[in-house]
């Protein structure tokens, strides 16, 4: 179904590996940006859940090399799936008005754990957190 679509992924927590699961198993091309020494839950059971069927490429976002390496598989992805605070993305050359620039026909994804407007939109988006943070695991 969406074999013509391909997709690049950065994140490792579960709402991006998820969102590229899904769109591997509709037939997307998905590859799995991971950190040097690869995505710390590797050999893991969600680990191996939620990336079947990607690809995997460990990049050093954190030098030039590796921005030029990331930038090089954008100019041929259609999109980008990212879990990058607005602030951290815009650090490292990947907030939507950047990309927009120089990737015009890049559809992009930033999971966020808050609404892009919210005060909290900079916190992490680790999954426990915001579950905790928006009244998910309240008992009573």
């Amino acid at each position: 179904m969406l074999s013509d679509l391909r997709i690049v992924e950065i994140g490792e927590g579960m709402a991006v590996q998820v969102a590229g699961l899904l769109l591997s198993e509709l037939g997307a091309d998905v590859l799995k940006v991971e950190r040097p020494g690869g995505d710390p839950t590797r050999g893991t059971a969600p680990f191996a859940n939620w990336n079947r069927g990607k690809r995997s490429l460990e990049v050093d976002l954190d030098n030039d090399a590796g921005m030029a390496a990331l930038r090089d598989r954008l100019a041929g992805a259609d999109v980008l799936l990212h879990q990058f605070s607005p602030a951290r993305a815009k650090a490292r050359g990947l907030d939507d008005a950047n990309l927009a620039t120089m990737f015009p026909r890049l559809a992009v994804c930033g999971i966020t754990g808050s609404p892009h407007k919210h005060p909290d939109v900079e916190r992490s988006a680790d999954e426990l957190l915001v579950a905790a943070r928006w009244g998910f695991l309240y008992e009573n």
